[in-house]
């Protein structure tokens, strides 16, 4: 839900309670260096009054004024410069916690370059907001303020007439900064979506070739870009159009100043070395009133931003919201000491729009210590049961039992301790080997070295520290699977191993190699295996056949050659007897 205003604002400001310390250093910095620069008209007036008398006096202490201005506002550059990158590394640590800890099926409501637009453009948006914004104004009104006293000190009337003017520029600014959050929202949405379209591309640019898509493609980015373009425009016709209200709010109090303030001099009220003071006093106050009336728009756009970032930070982490999920649906079952799992009517519904499909019920027990697969033809609801049982998805419906206990009385982590996942979709990473391998914990190279022997990559024993690429391009598709056996090995005291069409990318002497590592595993551990192959299962303890999301049969291999037409069909194509 979008936020409004100012419960934007007040998030903007509860950033800055993380570098308390360095804002408050920045703001009394800011308030010197106004100070000093207040400090200046009246010097100057005292040296053009009494050029005579004492020059040399006023003229040390204006070069001694401009001096320590010049310092005090170097550092300040400095301090908000660091502000600025302290905000972007807190705003991206707690994105960074809060999108990697977020439910599975929460987080793929969004695109992977929307998410990564938030990590970059919004994170800076917001430290502007409180850097150019916040602190800024602050200053500014510091400023403000000094110059405020010192034209009271010189000349009150003179004052009246400028503050008409100015009231009248701050106040048409804030009626038309209105708008600017919500154009500033739809440029970042844009620019999330272009993120998304490019690293999509990026990521199958060799399918794209394949088939000649290339200019379609280039065809839909440049609609996005052209989108982004016209978002972007009417944002900067909107900043554009505030410019020139304070431009000519400011020269109209300075004519007015000048043209006011002669007439007092020749009236005999004022001094020539007044006026010029005055003067100085007036620019002093144009400058933070500018930069307030320029602090509403980043505070504006920087809301924005702080709005969709808040989405990632409010919600709920994985561990959290399951934790709600288990006061809901824990209740005590008995079942068999010697099941590992077991599902009872288990219920999962995909969402997409209107549209549902339904998996389930699921009824199954598989005991401790014995090999399982899942076959049947795809769509049919095969990866979506490792999916409930690693705790991705939590069940719409029924329970799912592990060791004798409901799923959710067990700590998230701990659970996933008890499982190793070959996944079919995410098998190997961006990085090195070594980094792949450090996955399932702390590990010797001896053992890495030992690991890809046993799975046929003994010929990267010299690459371990070797970049990979993105996805571990760098490698085949069978050796990024194999890469996912290795790490099965590696952790191969979780009594729960869950293969996911672990060889859909090897070829059979490599397939070979998975019954090999499939044996090596000790005598307790339970396999769930999903698979098309039905050599590889054949000689499973437990056969279960899925279609349309249920389970329709379940058995030996020879006990459903006699009992499941499917099954008989699938065996037959596949020359498996």
């Amino acid at each position: 839900m979008v936020k409004n205003n100012e419960n934007a604002f007040r998030s903007i400001i509860r950033m800055t309670t993380k570098i308390k310390g360095l804002t408050l250093l920045a703001v009394i910095i800011s308030i010197f260096v106004a100070g000093f620069n207040a400090a200046q008209p009246p010097v100057l007036q005292g040296l053009l009054d009494s050029v005579t008398q004492s020059p040399v006096f006023w003229g040390a202490t204006l070069a001694a004024l401009v001096i320590l201005q010049s310092i005090f506002a170097s550092v300040l550059s400095y301090v908000q410069a660091r502000i600025n990158q302290s905000l972007i590394r807190d705003l991206q640590s707690d994105l960074s916690h809060s999108v990697f800890n977020m439910p599975l099926e929460h987080l793929e409501q969004y695109r992977r370059g929307d998410v990564l637009s938030r990590f970059n453009s919004d994170s800076t948006e917001v430290a502007k907001a409180v850097n150019s914004g916040i602190i800024s104004a602050i200053g500014s009104i510091s400023g403000f303020v000094f110059a405020f006293i010192g034209m009271i000190w010189i000349d009150l009337p003179l004052l009246l007439v400028i503050l008409v003017c100015i009231a009248f520029g701050v106040l048409t600014t804030v009626l038309t900064s209105r708008g600017v959050q919500d154009r500033s929202r739809l440029v970042q949405d844009s620019t999330g979506t272009l993120t998304s379209c490019v690293e999509r591309t990026m990521s199958a640019l060799p399918l794209i070739r394949a088939y000649n898509a290339t200019d379609h493609e280039v065809r839909r980015i440049k609609a996005v870009i052209q989108d982004l373009f016209q978002k972007s425009l009417s944002l900067a016709l909107m900043q554009a159009a505030m410019k020139p209200i304070a431009t000519i709010t400011m020269q109209i109090a300075l004519m007015a100043a000048l043209a006011f303030g002669v007439f007092r001099v020749t009236s005999g009220v004022l001094t020539i070395g007044g006026l010029v003071a005055f003067v100085m006093y007036l620019m002093m106050m144009i400058n933070p009133v500018m930069q307030i009336m320029n602090g509403i728009t980043t505070i504006r756009t920087g809301s924005a931003a702080m709005d969709r970032i808040e989405t990632f930070l409010e919600a709920d982490s994985e561990e959290s919201y399951q934790a709600r999920k288990a006061v809901a649906n824990l209740n005590k079952f008995e079942i068999t000491e010697n099941s590992s799992i077991e599902f009872r009517k288990v219920e999962y519904i995909y969402r997409n729009g209107e549209e549902k499909t339904y998996i389930g019920p699921l009824n199954f027990c598989i005991p401790s210590g014995t090999k399982t697969a899942i076959v049947g033809p795809s769509g049919s609801g095969k990866s979506t049961v490792l999916s409930l049982l690693e705790r991705f998805r939590l069940p719409n419906n029924g329970s799912i039992f592990i060791e004798g206990q409901h799923q959710l009385s067990y700590e998230l982590s701990s659970y996933r301790d008890m499982f190793s996942l070959v996944d079919q979709a995410s098998i190997a990473l961006g990085g090195t080997l070594r980094e792949n391998f450090s996955l399932v914990g702390s590990i010797e190279d001896s053992d890495i070295f030992s690991v890809l022997e046993s799975t046929g990559l003994g010929r990267l024993n010299n690459r371990l520290d070797n970049d990979l690429g993105d996805d571990a391009v760098k490698l085949s598709g069978g050796e990024r699977q194999r890469l996912a056996w290795g790490r099965l090995i590696l952790a191969n005291n979780r009594p729960i191993v869950l293969l996911d069409e672990p060889v859909s990318s090897v070829d059979a002497v490599s397939a070979n190699l998975l019954n090999k590592v499939i044996s090596s595993l000790p005598d307790s551990t339970t396999v769930l295996l999903v698979t098309h192959y039905l050599s590889h299962a054949k000689n499973f303890d437990q056969i279960l056949v899925m279609k349309d999301g249920k389970i329709i049969s379940s058995g030996t291999h020879n006990e459903l050659l006699d009992t499941c037409d499917d099954y008989r069909v699938m065996a037959q194509l596949q020359g498996v007897t």
